[in-house]
C-alpha cells in the first residue's frame, strides 16, 4: 500500500496568500440506497415473531425488578440489526413523541455484517414497532407501496438489548468474562446523572467524580463488569452508550539527554525574559520551575496542577516529561542556540498545568476530558486576559479509526466554546512498537494517530525529519531509516480512517532521526 504512491514530493508552504471568503454549502445531489426487496408477508412474519419475542423478554424483566434498584422511567432497550445499506432508517427507529430515543449505533467491523442500533422504549411505547410492522403488512399508501416500508423493509431483527448492545467501541475491547471489572466510559441520557450514581452505589460501582457534559450527554467513569451494567440497563433509563476508557501511555516522546551545566550556563547568561503577555500554557507531568533555562519564563502564579496533593512540580515517575515539552515549546531545537553566541530573547511567557497523577495512581484512569477542563480553566482564572496557546502532547492509544471519544470531543467543545475560542496544539503520537526498516512507510500509513488527536478543532502536529547525517563513530555502519524530509518513522497518521473523518496530523515540524542496522535501531 505504501509503495503505490511516490513519496519524493516537496513539502508546500504557503504564505499570505490566502482570500477570505464567506462560508457556501456546496450542492449535493444525495442519492438514497434502494430498498430491500422484500416478500411483503413473510417478513412481516418474521420482524413480527422477533418483536413479539423481545417485547416479552422485556415484560418478564420488568416484572424481576428489584424494587431496591429500578429508577427512571419504566422501560426497555431493544436492539436492532439494520443492512449496511440501510443506514437511513436510523432516524426512523425512535420517535420523541413516545418518548423513544436512538441511544447508540454499533458500526459493523466485519464486511456483510449488520448496523446495530439500542433505542429506549417507555413501557408505554411497548406496541410502537408491532403496530408499525402490522400497517407494513396490511396497508397501501397512495402510491401502492406498503405503509412505512423506508424503515421496516430495513429491519432485519429485533431483541432485547444488553450492555453488549449498548458497546460502541471496537469488538475486541469489550471484556470475554462478565464478572471481569474493568473501567468504562459511561454515557449518560440527558438529565439522569442523579439516577446513575443512584443505581451505581446500589451495584457496588465505582465512580469518578470528573464528568464530561454535553448538550445531551454526560460522560462518567465507572469501574464494572458486564453483568453489573446488565443489571444496570434492566433496572433503569440512563444508559445511553457505552465504551472502554483509555489509559494513557506510561511513557512519552523525549528530545534528548540533558546538556552539560556549564553549556547551560552560558546559554542562560544570553537569554532575555519575556516581554510579552502571550504564553504557551502546558499541560503535561508538571515543568520543574527551577530549571535555569525554564525559570525566566514561568512565574510562580503559572505553575498550576489540577490536583493540590499532586504538586505542580515534574517527577521522575513521568521522566522529566513535562519539563521537556516546556523546553521545545519555549526554546525549539537547542542546538543552534547552544553554539551560538547571539542574545536569545523569549518571545512569550509559559504557563504550566500538571494533568498527569503520581505512579502510584497510574494504573486507575482518570476522565482525561473533564481533566483537560479543568487545567485551561485553572490557567485561564488566574490570567483571563492573556492569550495563550495550550500545548498537549499526553495521548492515549485508541483503536477509534477517527471516530470520537469523550476526550477528543471534550476538546473540540473546549476549542469553540460560546464563550471564548482557544488553539489547542495535540501530540499525534508516536509508533511505540519495534520498527523493521523495510516497512516503515507502511507502518505509518497502518498506525493511525493516538487519542485525543481526531480532534476536528484542534491542531494535530506530527514529525518528520531531516537530521539523517550520522557522523558519531560509534554508530558507524548504521544508515537512516527514513531520508531527508520524510515523515518519522514514529509518527502516526490517519490513512486508514474512513473519508468522513479528517486529515490528521495537519502538520508536521522537526521530530527526531532513526537510524539502523540489521536488528538494531537507534532513536535519538
Amino acid at each position: 500500500m505504501a509503495d503505490d504512491f511516490p513519496r519524493d514530493r516537496a513539502h508546500i508552504h504557503l504564505r499570505n496568500n490566502g482570500i477570505r471568503e464567506a462560508y457556501r454549502r456546496p450542492n449535493q445531489l444525495i442519492h438514497a440506497p434502494p430498498l430491500p426487496a422484500r416478500d411483503r408477508a413473510s417478513h412481516a412474519a418474521a420482524l413480527t415473531q422477533s418483536i413479539e419475542q423481545a417485547v416479552e423478554s422485556a415484560r418478564q424483566q420488568i416484572a424481576a425488578r428489584d424494587p431496591q434498584l429500578s429508577v427512571g422511567t419504566p422501560g426497555f432497550y431493544l436492539e436492532i440489526d439494520l443492512p449496511m445499506s440501510g443506514r437511513a432508517a436510523l432516524d426512523q427507529l425512535a420517535d420523541r413523541r413516545q418518548h423513544m430515543e436512538l441511544v447508540a449505533v454499533h458500526e459493523p467491523t466485519q464486511p456483510g455484517a449488520p448496523i446495530t442500533a439500542s433505542v429506549f422504549l417507555p413501557q408505554s411505547a411497548q406496541a410502537y414497532y408491532l403496530r408499525k410492522v402490522e400497517a407494513y403488512r396490511d396497508v397501501d399508501t397512495d402510491r401502492g407501496r406498503p405503509r412505512n416500508e423506508p424503515l421496516v423493509s430495513r429491519m432485519e431483527t429485533v431483541r432485547l438489548a444488553t450492555a453488549r448492545s449498548l458497546f460502541t467501541d471496537h469488538d475486541d475491547l469489550f471484556p470475554q468474562a462478565a464478572d471481569e471489572q474493568v473501567w468504562w466510559e459511561v454515557w449518560l441520557r440527558d438529565g439522569r446523572r442523579e439516577n446513575f450514581e443512584h443505581i451505581a452505589e446500589a451495584l457496588n460501582i465505582t465512580l469518578r467524580t470528573h464528568a464530561v457534559r454535553f448538550p445531551e450527554r454526560v460522560v462518567m467513569l465507572a469501574l464494572a463488569s458486564t453483568a453489573m451494567l446488565d443489571r444496570m440497563i434492566a433496572h433503569s433509563d440512563v444508559v445511553a452508550e457505552l465504551r472502554r476508557a483509555k489509559d494513557t501511555p506510561s511513557f512519552f516522546m523525549g528530545l534528548g539527554g540533558a546538556e552539560q551545566r556549564d553549556w547551560s550556563d552560558e546559554l542562560l547568561g544570553r537569554v532575555r525574559p519575556p516581554q510579552s503577555d502571550i504564553a504557551v500554557c502546558i499541560l503535561d507531568s508538571g515543568v520543574r520551575r527551577t530549571h535555569p533555562l525554564i525559570e525566566p519564563a514561568l512565574a510562580v502564579e503559572d505553575w498550576h496542577t489540577v490536583k493540590p496533593a499532586w504538586g505542580s512540580d515534574d517527577t521522575p515517575a513521568w521522566s522529566g516529561h513535562g519539563t521537556r515539552m516546556a523546553g521545545v515549546g519555549l526554546y525549539g531545537d537547542l542546538v543552534p542556540l547552544l553554539v551560538g553566541g547571539d542574545p536569545v530573547p523569549l518571545p512569550f511567557r509559559l504557563e504550566s498545568v500538571r494533568i498527569l497523577p503520581p505512579e502510584d495512581e497510574a494504573n486507575d484512569p482518570e476522565l482525561y476530558g473533564a481533566i483537560t477542563a479543568e487545567a485551561i480553566a485553572r490557567a485561564e482564572v488566574q490570567a483571563p486576559e492573556r492569550r495563550r496557546a495550550i500545548a498537549m502532547a499526553v495521548t492515549s492509544a485508541s483503536p477509534a479509526r477517527g471516530r470520537p471519544t469523550s476526550w477528543s470531543a471534550a476538546i473540540d467543545q473546549l476549542c469553540f466554546e460560546e464563550e471564548q475560542r482557544r488553539l489547542i496544539v495535540l501530540s499525534a503520537g508516536n509508533i511505540g512498537d519495534d520498527l523493521m526498516p523495510a516497512e516503515h512507510l507502511t507502518r505509518n500509513d497502518l498506525e493511525a494517530v493516538d487519542d485525543p488527536s481526531q480532534a476536528w478543532n484542534a491542531l494535530t502536529v506530527g514529525a518528520f525529519t531531516e537530521k539523517v547525517d550520522i557522523i558519531d563513530t560509534d554508530f558507524a555502519g548504521y544508515a537512516p531509516i527514513a531520508p531527508v524530509g520524510e515523515l518519522s518513522p514514529r509518527s502516526r497518521t490517519s490513512v486508514v480512517w474512513d473519508r468522513q473523518w479528517p486529515v490528521k496530523p495537519e502538520v508536521v515540524f522537526e521530530g527526531d532521526y532513526i537510524f539502523a542496522r540489521p536488528r538494531q535501531i537507534i532513536g535519538i
